[in-house]
């Protein structure tokens, strides 16, 4: 039995993609999510080459930067994130068809209800399905 997938983000890496979200405005942002068993521990801003604030792609000499410092730090890849500056909170059909990182999390940030949201994805098969995200309360 395959057990339930979600990810655990504590709310400092929340507020530092929010805010590396933000400032790219209106541009869509992206980025690295690093970690161990579903709990995040690191994120990584990487710049959207296309410069669009409807389309991204990671710089690519940024992401492999990325990937190897989480190798580095001995990390897991969890989850990729953008964001869709004025477009809803979950995947878009390109969103779907260009993902390439399987077993991973899709993270979209999206201000289209006037405040920040986040949705959680997997997508494999063509197909997304909604993952929980848990934020905890700091002590």
């Amino acid at each position: 039995m395959e057990k339930e997938r979600y990810l655990i983000l504590p709310q400092r890496l929340w507020h530092e993609m929010r805010s590396h979200v933000e400032h790219n405005l209106p541009e869509e942002a992206c980025g690295l999510v690093g970690g161990h068993d579903q709990t995040a521990s690191l994120v990584i801003a990487v710049t959207n080459e296309l410069h669009s604030s409807v389309a991204y792609r990671m710089s690519p000499e940024e992401q492999l930067k990325g990937l190897l410092r989480l190798e580095e730090v001995q990390l897991d890849l969890l989850a990729i994130f953008h964001s869709h500056p004025s477009g809803p909170p979950h995947p878009s059909p390109t969103d779907i068809e260009k993902f390439a990182y399987p077993g991973s999390i899709t993270l979209i940030w999206s201000h289209q209800s006037g405040a920040w949201e986040l949705g959680a994805f997997l997508i494999e098969g063509g197909h997304s399905v909604e993952v929980k995200v848990i934020i905890p309360q700091e002590t």
